[in-house]
């Protein structure tokens, strides 16, 4: 934090908040913002429910903020809005999100 950096964007590639709690819980004690994050995947059992779940889970840890991450660039543009605007209206915490866009996408205008 002396440094610059204050914002720590802690994940676990399993989506498990047990294996972030030490590190978001150290990040805090040093003053600086905690930000959990989601490792978006799709799946039968990855459901909007699934997500808000686990935001939850993570702010009962202390995080200051959600992050969602698309590594694979599968997060579709509904989606998004989707589960942004729940998180934010439904758990009233900060988010923000993170997306590689696949193949073709990178043209489209914003």
């Amino acid at each position: 934090m002396k440094n610059g950096m204050d914002v720590f964007r802690v994940f676990d590639a399993m989506n498990d908040p047990r294996n972030m709690k030490a590190a978001l819980q150290a990040v805090r004690s040093h003053g600086a913002h905690a930000q959990g994050t989601l490792s978006y995947t799709t799946s039968p059992a990855h459901t909007l429910q699934t997500w808000l779940d686990l935001t939850e889970q993570l702010l009962e840890t202390g995080v200051d903020s959600i992050a969602i991450k698309d590594m694979s660039g599968i997060l579709t543009p509904m989606a998004a809005y989707e589960l942004v605007s729940e998180i934010k209206n439904v758990l009233r915490c900060a988010c923000t999100c993170t997306v590689t866009p696949p193949p073709g996408w990178r043209r489209w205008p914003c």
